[in-house]
């Protein structure tokens, strides 16, 4: 895959994910329209497993792990939603998963994280210094970072197109 994900690495992302996923609804609100001057459609991810959008790029990239990333297991920053998703791809897929929190994380969602298989790594007061954390874990204990956005195999996996 390039740097910048193609039409093609969207539809095969959809084909991957589909079996883990809801279809989530889509709704147009007129009033909403008035508002902002345009047809607005309303794509409802928080109806999604979780709660959020979040596992769809998750699985996409846990999915296309190579053999020696899935024995290594991956890391991950994240505030919440983003470390679910890691956790929830990685429990499917029999990956071992490692979050990196800031220490005032949302106790609901580390216990989310926590259910889902994930170890959790309370580091840092904001995400910026989990994510360095992360890094460095990578780079010395020899897991897959997963970057929050920065990936291309996220992206794929949470554009949606509907056929």
């Amino acid at each position: 895959m390039s740097k910048f994900p193609t039409i093609s690495d969207v539809m095969h992302a959809r084909d991957r994910i589909t079996p883990h996923i809801f279809r989530t609804p889509l709704h147009h609100y007129p009033s909403l329209d008035s508002l902002i001057g345009a047809e607005v459609y309303v794509k409802h991810e928080s109806y999604q497993k979780l709660g959020s959008f979040k596992i769809r790029g998750a699985l996409n990239l846990i999915s296309q792990l190579t053999d020696h990333e899935k024995s290594s297991g991956v890391i991950a920053a994240s505030t919440g939603n983003f470390g679910q998703g890691i956790a929830y791809a990685s429990k499917i897929f029999g990956v071992q998963a490692c979050v990196v929190v800031p220490i005032d994380a949302n106790p609901d969602k580390v216990d989310s994280m926590r259910l889902l298989g994930a170890e959790i790594i309370f580091h840092g007061n904001n995400f910026d210094e989990c994510r360095e954390h992360a890094e460095f874990l990578s780079q010395t204990k020899g897991f897959r970072y997963v970057h929050s956005a920065n990936e291309p195999l996220l992206i794929s996996g949470v554009i949606e197109i509907a056929c």
